[in-house]
């Protein structure tokens, strides 16, 4: 079955890595059985479960346009602290499962 056009990001790029690297068994599995759709499957998932997290989590903690325009430095810094977690999350439940 022909690849599905899909420019692949940053999640699926690393999900790919740490399988070659660490999960060579289940690599070469997937190489026979599918290995690209994973890799989509993976990278969407990612994305979706990034967008959804920081916006859950800014909005818990107040980092928002109010902040933003109140103190950008504040904001920016917390801003980054929340993504931190957020690809810890990602990286612990998609990218290293």
């Amino acid at each position: 079955e022909p690849q599905e056009e899909y420019e692949m990001g940053m999640w699926g790029k690393r999900r790919l890595n740490y399988l070659k690297e660490n999960r060579p068994v289940m690599y070469e599995e997937l190489v026979m059985d599918g290995l690209w759709a994973h890799l989509v499957s993976v990278d969407r998932k990612a994305e979706e479960m990034s967008e959804t997290l920081l916006e859950q989590m800014s909005e818990a903690e107040g980092v928002n346009a109010e902040l933003k325009k109140k103190d950008h430095m504040e904001w920016a810094a917390r801003r980054n602290g929340i993504k931190n977690r957020v690809h810890e999350i990602i990286y612990n439940e998609l990218i290293y499962a």
